[in-house]
């Protein structure tokens, strides 16, 4: 055994070291660079890569504070570019940048100067007697380069404060909290203080419905008047509302005006279909006020025997 081990030694000493299998080369390219603050803090942009050819496409991005690196590039010559959303049109590119294999740290990445094209701002939300509006949101907007819409979305802290970063052209924003109207301001570029104005509140009842199992819930919808240059598209849209026994329903609609009040009957039994019917409806003006706006639905005759219709198939199913 000795001597076995001894010519073993022998051969390697002979053959200066043992065949090692070389190490193979990357495939990719890896690029790390750097942001340099803005208002002593920075974005966290999207990242994307254009080709030669046209194409682009959103790589792999590793953050770690305000340096970062981009994985998995084939090698070539590449446009990088940042947006503040996806990829949008408020947008910072880098022309020219070239990617071998492996990793690389090239100075048209290093402390790039996002100031030249973003800002950051901050968006104060007051309700009409100057108190900070907590869960309000402030959303950003932009189009894509594919045409379509994208958003990102901030929700302001206890203050009443939400922080974003917006392209240096302006940003179309808009500042939204259940129960008040939206408002949108078509080019932020500055700290802004927005004052949201109450929704009117109704309070809608019914009157004359006969007792309802427990499958079967009511529903009212508040159907808006044609809508005014002034409302967004939100506050055009019906309003809905669960009516419980005893309890009537609550809802904020878009502004003052002639409302269209549905009443509807959803009936959903344990072995059956669900079925929704529409029981009753009425006209009503809303006000513009701050305080609560009671109306009631009063059933005839004819529209209970309809809930007792109801009532009476889902039995059978």
């Amino acid at each position: 055994m000795q001597r076995c081990l001894g010519l073993i030694m022998a051969f390697v000493s002979a053959s200066g070291s043992v065949a090692q299998t070389p190490k193979a080369e990357p495939a990719t390219g890896e690029l790390s660079g750097s942001l340099a603050p803005v208002d002593g803090t920075w974005p966290r942009p999207a990242v994307f890569v254009e080709a030669q050819d046209g194409k682009t496409s959103t790589p792999r991005v590793k953050w770690r504070g305000r340096r970062f690196r981009i994985l998995g590039l084939d090698p070539g010559r590449y446009t990088i570019g940042f947006s503040l959303g996806s990829q949008g049109a408020d947008l910072h590119r880098i022309r020219g940048v070239v990617v071998e294999a492996g990793a690389h740290s090239i100075p048209q990445l290093q402390d790039i100067e996002t100031g030249q094209f973003c800002s950051r701002v901050e968006v104060r939300v007051f309700d009409d007697e100057g108190r900070p509006l907590d869960r309000a949101t402030v959303t950003r907007h932009f189009e894509t380069e594919e045409g379509l819409w994208d958003s990102v979305t901030r929700t302001v802290d206890k203050s009443g404060v939400a922080r974003l970063f917006v392209a240096r052209s302006g940003a179309h924003v808009t500042v939204e909290r259940v129960g008040y109207r939206t408002v949108r301001i078509d080019s932020l570029t500055k700290n802004r203080v927005v004052i949201l104005q109450p929704r009117p509140e109704l309070r809608v009842g019914v009157r004359g419905m006969p007792e309802i199992p427990e499958y079967m819930r009511l529903r009212v919808l508040a159907m808006p008047p044609a809508p005014r240059p002034e409302w967004g598209d939100d506050e055009a849209r019906p309003v809905r509302a669960t009516i419980r026994v005893g309890k009537p329903g609550k809802m904020h609609v878009g502004g003052p005006g002639r409302y269209t009040l549905q009443l509807y009957a959803i009936v959903s039994p344990p072995n059956g279909a669900n079925e929704t019917k529409r029981i009753a409806q009425i006209p009503v003006e809303v006000r513009d006020e701050t305080r609560p706006q009671e109306f009631e639905i009063v059933l005839d005759d004819a529209q209970r025997q309809l809930v007792d219709d109801l009532i009476e198939t889902a039995k059978g199913n």
